[in-house]
């Protein structure tokens, strides 16, 4: 039994600047290209009233998913997930992980000590988002494909 996951390569285009938050960490801020991003939000959810005032106070989502992957002009990735709201006692939750060309989260001694074999980029990027719904999403935007291959 083998896992196969092959290497993507995003369309060339001029790189612009971006600036990823994280919370309780530094932002991100690189020059590259958006390589894929997905989101959960839905903008046909049902109107919400106020009952007290019986006014409309929004429709769409109140809480969303938007996960992005980029790639820096070095050709490292940031992989980013942002929990959206737009209930007035909470706020945005972002959190976003560097993986480097091979797969090592940069800076992660660690990380390199426990998998010496070190990941592809591709199976780090994988590592962060999972595998349900809106990850395979993502990874059918990016080209990056996950399957298990059996005989």
């Amino acid at each position: 039994m083998s896992t196969e996951k092959k290497a993507h390569s995003a369309p060339k285009k001029e790189s612009e600047q971006f600036v990823v938050p994280r919370d309780g960490m530094s932002d991100l801020k690189f020059r590259g290209q958006l390589v894929a991003k997905v989101d959960t939000y839905d903008p046909h959810h049902p109107i919400d009233v106020d009952p007290v005032r019986n006014v409309v106070t929004h429709q769409g989502s109140r809480r969303w998913k938007e996960w992005a992957i980029y790639r820096t002009e070095t050709g490292t990735f940031v992989c980013q997930k942002l929990g959206r709201t737009r209930m007035p006692s909470e706020v945005d939750q972002s959190e976003a992980k560097v993986v480097g060309k091979e797969g090592v989260e940069l800076g992660t001694l660690e990380r390199i000590a426990r998998h010496k074999d070190r990941f592809s980029a591709n199976e780090a990027i994988i590592e962060f988002f999972g595998r349900d719904g809106l990850a395979k999403e993502l990874y059918a935007a990016a080209g990056i494909e996950d399957v298990e291959e059996i005989q």
